[in-house]
């Protein structure tokens, strides 16, 4: 009785044995199986989005000064030094300072980075474009004429006065625009942007209304700063491309 116990034993090990090793390959046919259909299932005529950037647009810097070694390009006049890296501006005679780099583009932003010193009644500094005719393009300027503030002095600021942008052929207030305004004393920045055939003078953050010339403005146009009896430290000159 004992060796029947034991053969039956022995026979259901056995049987477990079997089924075991067959559950475990069924389990690895049917594994093999869902991870081929899975992989079908991603057909070729499927589309999966896939991250990634977007490039953005924005001003491109095309030219900058660098007067470390020297005036680098510039032709400056008997009332223009080269001090530190900077170019100090000071005489009472009217004065253009051309920029080095004619703009290969419409549209483009000129950045001056300045401190005003000293300023006389009458005195004025901006910057302006001519066509190789000498015609002008466009002008932005400060103009330092207070009737009734006389002339500079810190307590005032750099330069009371009003600020003046007139595009080619312009008319008020499409074409020319002026409007009363300070410039303290400290670091400040002068900026314009030529859009097309639109102007738009911007002090340090703050914009006028753009002005638009009545005629197209011409292609590569030389680049000056313009000033009379102010002293003005400029410290850095950019073109960017828009």
């Amino acid at each position: 009785m004992a060796t029947h116990h034991q053969t039956l034993s022995t026979t259901r090990r056995r049987f477990l044995l079997v089924a075991g090793s067959v559950a475990v390959v069924l389990a690895v046919i049917a594994g093999t199986l869902w991870g081929v259909a899975r992989s079908r299932s991603g057909s070729p005529h499927e589309t999966h989005a896939v991250a990634s950037a977007t490039a953005t647009s924005g001003p491109r810097i095309v030219y900058q000064s660098d007067w470390s070694h020297g005036a680098d390009g510039w032709q400056l006049p008997a009332t223009a030094q080269i001090a530190d890296g900077r170019i100090m501006l000071d005489g009472n005679v009217a004065m253009n300072l051309g920029i080095p780099y004619v703009p290969t583009t419409r549209n483009y932003s000129i950045e001056m980075d300045y401190q005003i010193l000293a300023a006389a009644v009458g005195g004025h500094f901006g910057l302006t474009a001519r066509n190789a005719a000498g015609d002008r393009q466009y002008l932005a300027q400060m103009q330092c004429t207070p009737m009734h503030q006389g002339a500079w002095t810190p307590a005032m600021g750099g330069c009371p006065g009003a600020v003046l942008v007139d595009a080619r052929g312009g008319t008020y207030p499409a074409g020319l625009w002026t409007s009363d305004y300070v410039v303290h004393g400290g670091p400040q920045t002068f900026r314009v942007d030529i859009t097309g055939d639109t102007v738009n003078f911007c002090l340090s953050g703050d914009c006028l209304v753009p002005v638009n010339s009545a005629v197209p403005l011409d292609v590569s146009p030389r680049l000056l700063i313009e000033a009379r009896a102010v002293k003005l430290l400029i410290t850095r000159v950019t073109v960017s491309a828009l």
